[in-house]
């Protein structure tokens, strides 16, 4: 076999590998796994804390959102209490999610900060009326206009823009209401689901939504959920970006 033949082939290898590599991140891009237990027990109590992946939200139907683009970094975490006493949660506070470098971030009190950054993103992007003109100088031009033979194709041309305007308008206005009613909606999801510190009765569970900071993909390839118990210990759990059938 000749040395032109065996380096097409290694080419081919490497394009092929190239292609399922970029498949296989692309199915999947930002989705957490465990790398250890998702369960410690400690003090009577057993802590759960999962990501919420496709999988969980099959389970939980809190929404999509938490585990689609930037909002990857939300948790469910959830606390039985074995004992005979009522338990009094003091933590929530403590959350810190710690990214590959060592970074650390806290839990959100409002996630719908990066929301509303969008919001803002798609409003201003959905369309730019400054080429337009003003209508009420169009129209007042077009009122002190003697109409003729000559300024048909100039109506035409102002009709148009006017259309567009118009279009445009109510584009954005649907646009901003469908994200106003989005963003109502993500609220009191986050409202009624997010972790809040309470007493939980012996024998009894409760669980609540934990959101991080948005992280690019490269931050939570190896990845920590920890938090804080009384008696200064340590909740710790690992999490990393891995392959998913979901």
């Amino acid at each position: 076999m000749s040395q032109v033949s065996c380096f097409r082939k290694f080419s081919l290898s490497l394009i092929l590998a190239f292609f399922f590599c970029f498949a296989f991140w692309g199915c999947n891009p930002n989705q957490l796994h465990p790398v250890t237990s998702n369960k410690a027990t400690c003090e009577g109590l057993i802590f759960e804390v999962y990501p919420y992946t496709p999988a969980m939200h099959q389970q939980y139907n809190y929404d999509p959102l938490f585990y689609e683009l930037n909002f990857n970094t939300a948790f469910i975490i959830k606390i039985t209490n074995l004992n005979d006493n009522p338990y009094k949660t003091s933590f929530a506070d403590s959350f810190v999610l710690v990214d590959a470098l060592h970074e650390q971030y806290k839990a959100l009190k409002d996630p719908l900060f990066f929301w509303r950054n969008e919001i803002e993103k798609n409003e201003n992007d959905a369309a730019n009326f400054n080429k337009y003109k003003d209508p009420d100088i169009e129209i007042q031009y077009m009122l002190n206009q003697e109409f003729s033979t000559g300024n048909i194709e100039y109506y035409k041309a102002q009709l148009t823009d006017l259309k567009k305007k118009v279009y445009y308008l109510e584009k954005q206005q649907i646009a901003k209401d469908e994200l106003t009613r989005r963003e109502n909606y993500l609220s009191s999801k986050i409202e009624q689901f997010r972790f809040k510190d309470q007493i939980i009765y012996p024998q009894s569970t409760y669980q609540g939504l934990v959101i991080f900071p948005p992280l690019p993909r490269e931050r939570l390839l190896n990845c920590s959920f920890l938090f804080m118990i009384p008696r200064d210990k340590v909740i710790s759990f690992s999490y990393s970006i891995q392959a998913s059938s979901n």
